[in-house]
């Protein structure tokens, strides 16, 4: 996300909880900045993250949300629309989710709480302030992916590699698109969930055919592929050479690593 600018806010305000569930469907093009001074569970796109009270999520544009609040805490809430700025520049990444430092997070708690009718009607005060905060929880962009769901896929994909795995049921638990999720991983990796899932079960097999004794059989169904037929030529088509071979030149041979999913 560029902050060389600030972004441009969308509406921003904030209230007392007055309800344990509130549910919306975050706008495209639109981020939201929440800063929860409660405790509860806050789930994004069928994903649930339990927060305490002083928490900020920065939620990606068109996110399903839910958010239930727990009994601790002030059930107070800030938050805020925006579209980041579009200008050239150094780009940071902004975590999902985070918790300011107590002595910042002190200082902007006294700045809204002091200044709350300025915030609700100056939009230079609440623009100030916001951008402020999003620097205050940026770091390297190189570490942070900004798609939740991304993270979540591969998760899946990794309990479950044993299994017959079917990347419209991943897509259908996170609540989007088979296209949406696809568009997701090719952003991110340059190739379809369907690729990463091939070269995931690779790499696995891989390193279990050159650096353990357990039967090939086995190796066969830890990734998925019982039938010896179809993982014997899983790994030809991919590696050049049947998995007896792999195993035999494990000392020699030469892994195209780029293309396995470690």
């Amino acid at each position: 996300m560029c902050l060389v600018e600030p972004p441009v806010l969308r509406g921003t305000g904030s209230y007392e909880v007055s309800r344990p569930e509130n549910r919306w469907d975050q706008p495209a093009e639109r981020w939201m900045f929440l800063w929860l001074w409660h405790s509860g569970i806050f789930t994004c796109n069928a994903v649930p993250y339990a927060f305490s009270p002083g928490t900020i999520f920065v939620i990606p544009p068109r996110s399903r949300c839910v958010l239930e609040t727990g009994p601790d805490g002030r059930p107070f809430q800030v938050y805020s629309h925006f579209v980041p700025s579009q200008a050239p520049g150094y780009e940071v990444g902004i975590p999902f989710q985070s918790t300011l430092k107590p002595d910042v997070q002190a200082t902007f708690g006294r700045l809204f709480l002091e200044s709350m009718d300025v915030f609700t009607h100056t939009e230079a005060y609440s623009k100030s302030l916001i951008w402020s905060m999003l620097w205050s929880i940026s770091c390297d962009a190189t570490t942070i992916r900004m798609d939740i769901r991304l993270e979540t896929a591969e998760r899946l994909m990794r309990e479950r590699i044993a299994e017959p795995i079917r990347i419209a049921q991943i897509a259908e638990e996170l609540e989007i698109s088979h296209n949406q999720l696809t568009r997701i991983f090719r952003k991110e990796h340059g190739m379809t969930p369907q690729d990463y899932l091939r070269n995931l079960r690779l790499g696995i097999a891989v390193r279990l055919l050159a650096g353990s004794p357990t039967p090939i059989k086995t190796i066969a169904a830890a990734v998925g592929m019982p039938d010896l037929k179809v993982f014997n030529r899983f790994i030809k088509d991919n590696l050049g050479l049947p998995p007896s071979q792999v195993r035999e030149q494990r000392s020699t041979l030469d892994l195209n690593r780029a293309l396995i999913v470690e």
